[in-house]
C-alpha cells in the first residue's frame, strides 16, 4: 500500500505549480502545518483530516482497477480549512450529517441501577395483584361485551358462509346428474340401434358404470340436504 494525500493549493500558486512540478518539497511543521517551496519561494499550508476515508487505485488497461491506498489527509496551500466536508459534492457537511450518536454514559448508568433495583424487588415480591378503578372496571367491561359481541357476529357470520358454500356444492352435484342423464340416455340409444354384439356389450358396460355414478351423486345430495337441515 502507498502513502498518498491530496494537495489542495490556492489559485495564486496554482499557476506556477501547473507549469513546473520538479523544484517542489514538502515539509510538515507541527501537527497540521505545512511548508511547500517552490524555486525558493515559500507556500503556508495546513494539513486536514477528511470526514470519511477514499480509496485510491491503479489502472494499466483502463479495464482493471486495484487499491493503491487509503487518503485520510488532505493538504491545502493558503487559507486553513475544517474537515467538515469531502470532496466531493454529496459529502457536504458529511461530518456532521454522519457523525455517531453519542449517549451520555451517566444516562446509561442510571437506566441500568434503576433496572437492576426493579429486578431485584420482582424477586423479593411474593404474589401479584391486579387492582383496576371503576372506570377502568367499566372500560373493561364494555371491552369484554364488545368482544363477546363480534365473536357472535363473527360466528354467524361463518355458519351462513359455510350453507351458501354447501347450497353451491348441491348445485354442482344437481348439474352432474342432468350431464350423467343425457349420457346415460345417448348410451341406450346406441345400444337399441347397434347390431354388434360386442358393441352393445360394451354399451351396457357403459350405462352400468353411468348409473352407477348416478346413484352416489343423489346420495351425496341427500347427505348435503341433511346437513344443512342441522
Amino acid at each position: 500500500m502507498e502513502q498518498q494525500f491530496i494537495l489542495r493549493v490556492n489559485e495564486e500558486s496554482k499557476e506556477i505549480l501547473q507549469t513546473n512540478t520538479k523544484n517542489i518539497e514538502l515539509e510538515v511543521i507541527g501537527e497540521d502545518t505545512v511548508i511547500l517551496r517552490h524555486n525558493s519561494i515559500e507556500y503556508t499550508g495546513y494539513i486536514s483530516k477528511l470526514p470519511c476515508i477514499i480509496e485510491s487505485h491503479k489502472t494499466m488497461d483502463n479495464q482493471q482497477f486495484y487499491k493503491i491506498s487509503d487518503i485520510s489527509h488532505i493538504v491545502v496551500i493558503g487559507n486553513k480549512i475544517k474537515g467538515e466536508h469531502g470532496i466531493t459534492p454529496p459529502m457536504y457537511n458529511a461530518k456532521h450529517r454522519f457523525r455517531k450518536r453519542v449517549v451520555k454514559t451517566q444516562m446509561v448508568e442510571e437506566i441500568e441501577n434503576r433496572v437492576k433495583e426493579l429486578l431485584e424487588r420482582d424477586k423479593n415480591c411474593v404474589g401479584v395483584e391486579l387492582i383496576f378503578g371503576e372506570g377502568e372496571q367499566k372500560e373493561e367491561s364494555e371491552d369484554v361485551s364488545s368482544l363477546a359481541a363480534e365473536l357472535e357476529y363473527n360466528l354467524i357470520a361463518s355458519e351462513k358462509n359455510i350453507v351458501t358454500e354447501e347450497s353451491d356444492e348441491i348445485k354442482q352435484k344437481k348439474e352432474l346428474l342432468k350431464e350423467l342423464e343425457e349420457k346415460i340416455k345417448t348410451k341406450e340409444e346406441l345400444l337399441n340401434t347397434a347390431s354388434n354384439i360386442i358393441l352393445k356389450k360394451r354399451f351396457q358396460e357403459s350405462i352400468f358404470a353411468l348409473k352407477e355414478e348416478y346413484n352416489k351423486v343423489i346420495g351425496k345430495i341427500k347427505e348435503l340436504e341433511n346437513n344443512e337441515k342441522d
